[in-house]
């Protein structure tokens, strides 16, 4: 899957969550709000 596009993103935010034993999920937030 490829997803193109024009428009940048400024990162604002990058929070890491350890689960274990072997766990981990990083969260994403940008200027405009966006959360992955």
């Amino acid at each position: 899957m490829s997803l193109n596009t024009s428009a940048s993103s400024i990162i604002s935010k990058i929070e890491i969550f350890r689960v274990p034993p072997r766990w981990l999920f990083v969260q994403v937030e940008t200027a405009d709000g966006f959360i992955s």
